[in-house]
């Protein structure tokens, strides 16, 4: 009964035309059932950048969680400007945050400096539609962290090119994708 088991090998024959090799290139490249490869890569260990950013996106989460929001608008209201819905907490700002979080856990520095400016340009973009005092301060708060982020990578990569940033601070998971698309790129016959 501990018999092992020895994969099976299947043979295909396909017909194609002799001399056409357009459409075996077509069959091998983009087949249903291509050639995979697993890629084992190391877990992620923070830099110290990354611990120091982590730092203060967990403190910015544990005084978001402690605001309760009263939605008082501006008076007169700005009749051009929908309300946002702030849902009387800081729910949707604290999930920005956590999702900061993961990119400096599982893609490293680098990444998360890029996730955090889309992030600020998003928080930019419903401060311009803000009526609420209240939420517009905490956004300002938001941002503001999120610029103390960014100015801790700065430092920290001060001293690298651009090419060497994103392979010191990007996680082992990123740089073995760079690797396989090198890789890849490298054996392209196109």
């Amino acid at each position: 009964k501990n018999e092992k088991k020895t994969p099976k090998s299947t043979s295909v024959t396909l017909n194609f035309p002799v001399n056409d090799n357009f459409y075996k290139l077509i069959y091998y490249r983009y087949a249903t059932n291509p050639l995979e490869r697993i890629s084992v890569y190391s877990p992620y260990t923070c830099s110290t950048a990354d611990s120091l950013a982590l730092d203060e996106l967990n403190q910015l989460i544990r005084i978001l969680e402690e605001v309760k929001l009263d939605t008082t608008l501006v008076a007169p209201p700005k009749p051009y400007l929908r309300p946002l819905n702030t849902d009387k907490h800081c729910k949707p700002i604290i999930r920005l945050i956590y999702d900061i979080i993961y990119h400096i856990e599982n893609y490293g520095g680098y990444c998360s400096k890029i996730a955090t400016t889309a992030h600020m340009i998003q928080l930019e973009r419903i401060k311009k539609n803000c009526q609420d005092d209240k939420v517009e301060a905490v956004i300002d708060a938001v941002i503001t962290t999120f610029e103390i982020i960014q100015k801790i990578y700065d430092n920290a990569m001060a001293s690298l090119n651009k090419l060497e940033r994103i392979y010191r601070y990007s996680s082992p998971q990123v740089n073995k994708l760079f690797n396989i698309l090198k890789e890849y790129k490298s054996n392209a016959k196109v």
